[in-house]
């Protein structure tokens, strides 16, 4: 099952507020729908008419994999530690990832 983690590997900014955005996970140029209308709020709440949006969806063509997962894992690890030192061991194994495309532990996810 396909799941994109906002921030990371999808986004939804103000439609041709950007011509291009990089995955923040491996860095890949990210696929983008353009000009889609935002009719639901939050909760699945319709929205009212005056109030819906156009914004373009940006979603990275790497979501799928496996390595890719455990580097969003990774990174919200490093954003969550409150050691540096932590941080930084995660910051060479994302590294190693992104290189190699292949995850360095069996899935947990």
């Amino acid at each position: 099952m396909l799941v994109h983690s906002a921030g990371f590997d999808y986004f939804t900014p103000e439609a041709g507020k950007h011509s291009t955005m990089l995955c923040v996970a491996c860095t890949a140029e990210m696929d983008v729908k353009r000009n889609v209308a935002r009719t639901m709020g939050r909760y699945g709440i319709a929205m009212p008419e005056h109030l819906v949006r156009q914004e373009d969806i940006f979603t990275c063509p790497n979501s799928e994999h496996g390595w890719h997962r455990q580097i969003i894992r990774l990174l919200q690890e490093v954003r969550d530690t409150p050691s540096r030192k932590l941080a930084d061991l995660m910051e060479l194994e994302i590294a190693e990832i992104r290189q190699t495309k292949t995850t360095t532990k069996e899935p947990l996810w």
